[in-house]
């Protein structure tokens, strides 16, 4: 879900690991205002919306560990080289 989330909600040059690295490192409450943004959109058919609103519903506990985990994941997109790397993503949504 936060991959369909990161996909239909970015411009495609920002559609690599190092973004959404730093979409799941920003501050909680800047996260939860995203997810209240996307719960409302009507991108992809309603699609992002519903992603979003799945994801408001999750456990404090659970949605913790999900995002922990990512970002663990993720960790070497912190890389300077790593970033440059992979800075650029040919990822289109259809």
């Amino acid at each position: 879900m936060l991959l369909f989330m990161f996909n239909t909600n970015r411009p495609k040059e920002e559609r690599h690991l190092p973004a959404l690295y730093d979409m799941l490192t920003i501050s909680p409450e800047k996260f939860a205002e995203n997810l209240e943004s996307a719960s409302a959109s009507s991108l992809a058919d309603g699609a992002l919306a519903s992603a979003a609103n799945i994801i408001l519903s999750t456990a404090g506990n659970e949605l913790s560990g999900v995002l922990n985990t990512a970002r663990n994941c993720l960790s070497f997109a912190k890389c300077p080289y790593n970033r440059k790397a992979l800075s650029k993503s040919n990822i289109e949504h259809k």
